[in-house]
């Protein structure tokens, strides 16, 4: 299946089918500006926590692995264990959750480059 999103076509058939379930769950909250709460595992592990987020873009990395970057907003306990707020990439397949919010983010992070060169195809970003 092919998809159109913010003007790039994308065959999901690349994607596992927990990324495919993963990058329906996203885009919605990607197109609406809408902070979520993700549960990640990460390479460790003992690293699986939840984590706040504002989701800007999903692509493809230079290594072929879909992933989502995201502006990462740590709790107390993660900024106690030395976690800052910032621009963190998550693999798609190491998403177990995602919690939708009624809260909403602004575009407007100086920082943030729709043309993000650590990927080999942007898949789908904000508008």
């Amino acid at each position: 299946m092919n998809s159109a999103i913010s003007g790039h076509i994308y065959t999901e058939s690349s994607m596992n089918q927990k990324e495919e379930t993963v990058f329906a769950q996203l885009v919605p909250c990607i197109v609406a500006l809408q902070k979520i709460r993700i549960y990640y595992k990460g390479l460790n592990d003992n690293a699986a926590d939840w984590r706040d987020i504002d989701p800007y873009l999903i692509g493809e990395n230079k290594n072929g692995r879909i992933v989502l970057s995201a502006y990462f907003y740590p709790d107390d306990g993660q900024r106690s264990s030395g976690q800052v707020n910032g621009w963190k990439t998550y693999f798609l397949s190491n998403i177990q959750s995602i919690e939708l919010t009624e809260d909403s983010f602004d575009d407007d992070r100086p920082e943030f480059n729709r043309q993000d060169k650590r990927m080999k195809t942007i898949i789908c970003c904000i508008p």
